[in-house]
């Protein structure tokens, strides 16, 4: 067979007496290949991978050659997911949370310089993208009144309406402290606990109760996380931890030896979230708490 895949849509020339069963179902595309292999006129299993890998944008996935399966009686089945962006591998613990965000329109790639088109999977996220996705969520609402932050004044940057939303809502307050006391941030690095606590106010603001009994006994550096992150009745943190949004990171104890005796877990609240990491609690906190 031959093919091209464009902007989410296969379409396939099909050669050969028999016909591909094709089936497409949210960027993945299923090929049931009928018995006979190499032996089925116009389809042999060599020249339908070569056209798989040819086709722009698409990771063949499914595992062994096409030469073995095909030699089953049963024929083989084939799936290829399409790359929304060239720098996301398929089959990854973040791929579908990226996938999930981008068709919700929630998170786009880059859209200017030399990255222009990819996702930036180890890329720090900003508080304004945070707030940005919060926004999209909504529906991205009118927005009335002016901006409460004075590093957010300039209605052209991408941040501006969800800043002022968000700050409307309660779900952003700005810095309290420091040099910075005021201001918003939109593109300083956010922080794993402020991003629970971002998703949390998003959470309450859609009338979701967060407070909540979980303890933190768990994680060694449980003092580490800051009061307004973890503090009833706002026990945001802990929310999201108990509901799978946020994991803890496994560390392992090893002997003397280099053998592995024990494990401890780390909330890490001060490190900053990268994009891939962000999509993936992003799509955590829509399944498991907004039950989209």
């Amino acid at each position: 067979p031959e093919g091209y895949y464009d902007n989410n849509t296969w379409e396939f020339v099909q050669t050969g007496e028999e016909k591909l069963d094709i089936s497409v179902d949210d960027g993945y595309l299923e090929l049931n290949v009928p018995k006979g292999g190499d032996n089925t006129p116009g389809m042999g299993t060599n020249a339908l991978q070569d056209q798989i890998h040819l086709l722009s944008n698409v990771v063949y996935t499914s595992g062994t050659s096409l030469r073995d399966k095909a030699s089953k009686e049963e024929g083989i089945k084939i799936v290829v997911e399409s790359k929304l962006f060239p720098d996301v591998p398929v089959g990854k613990w973040y791929s579908s949370s990226i996938r999930y965000c981008a068709n919700l329109g929630l998170i786009t790639g880059y859209t200017k310089g030399s990255n222009a088109g990819k996702f930036g999977l180890n890329d720090t996220i900003k508080r304004g993208q945070i707030a940005t996705i919060l926004y999209r969520l909504e529906g991205s609402p009118e927005v009335v009144g002016e901006s409460p932050f004075p590093d957010v004044q300039d209605s052209s940057k991408y941040y501006y309406d969800a800043a002022i939303w968000a700050s409307h809502n309660e779900i952003v307050t700005g810095y309290t402290k420091g040099a910075n006391a005021g201001k918003f941030g939109p593109n300083d690095d956010i922080k794993r606990q402020d991003l629970a606590v971002m998703l949390g106010r998003y959470a309450k603001y859609k009338g979701i109760n967060i407070t909540t009994e979980y303890s933190l006994d768990n994680f060694r550096d449980k003092n580490d996380v800051s009061g307004y992150a973890k503090n009833a009745p706002d026990t945001f943190i802990q929310y999201m931890i108990e509901n799978g949004v946020i994991t803890g990171k496994e560390k392992n104890i090893k002997d003397k030896n280099n053998v592995v005796t024990d494990k401890y877990f780390l909330i890490d609240p001060k490190a900053t979230a990268t994009r891939s990491q962000a999509a993936t609690m992003v799509e955590r906190f829509c399944h498991n708490i907004l039950n989209l």
